[in-house]
């Protein structure tokens, strides 16, 4: 029997478990290839605002450099969740506010930028005490730069346009601050950012 015939005989019998055996082929190694390009986050950065003026930095790069231990793996991500505060009843803020109550609470949030109104709304329950999710900055040498502070007098957040690295971004908002948040994985290396940023 010729080649052709076998080849023939073959495909009448055999067709449609080749193509699917092809098929599964091509989607295992699409997954894989894309999967293995893909980093995973070593440290998360949250910017709730209306504008995300680090799109067009390298600042992300500085901070991978400062670190990240295995950049072939890993990353430093900074999420974008849009938040009008002249438009809070807004759907998109609304949603933006929802997903970042869950990424806090599962801990997926190292340090949030947010403006004065959520950095206070989060760090001062119903009854006007302290909930400590974020962590005390007083260590710091922060004197030259405006700070939020809890009921018990912890600075806990950090007037974004003060600090030496971010000075000359341009943000929407005004009133802008950066808070390590005390559930986060990675406080020691967002000791490092906040550190970095400050000088």
């Amino acid at each position: 029997m010729s080649f052709k015939k076998k080849l023939d005989n073959y495909l009448y019998y055999y067709k449609y478990h080749t193509i699917i055996g092809l098929i599964i082929v091509l989607l295992a190694s699409y997954y894989y290839f894309t999967a293995s390009g893909n980093k995973q986050s070593d440290f998360n950065i949250v910017l709730f605002s209306i504008n995300n003026p680090f799109a067009d930095l390298n600042i992300k790069q500085d901070l991978d450099d400062l670190i990240v231990s295995d950049k072939n793996k890993k990353e430093v991500k900074i999420s974008f969740l849009p938040f009008d505060v002249s438009d809070q009843n807004s759907q998109a803020s609304m949603m933006s506010f929802q997903a970042l109550a869950v990424w806090v609470s599962a801990q997926d949030v190292d340090i949030l930028m947010a403006n004065e109104e959520i950095i206070k709304n989060y760090s001062i329950d119903e009854e006007g005490k302290s909930t400590y999710t974020f962590v005390p900055l007083n260590e710091y040498k922060i004197d030259s730069v405006k700070s939020l502070e809890d009921n018990d007098k912890n600075k806990i957040a950090l007037l974004v346009s003060d600090l030496k690295r971010l000075k000359n971004i341009e943000f929407f908002d005004k009133d802008l601050y950066i808070s390590i948040v005390s559930n986060g994985k990675n406080k020691d290396k967002a000791e490092k950012v906040i550190n970095y940023l400050l000088n």
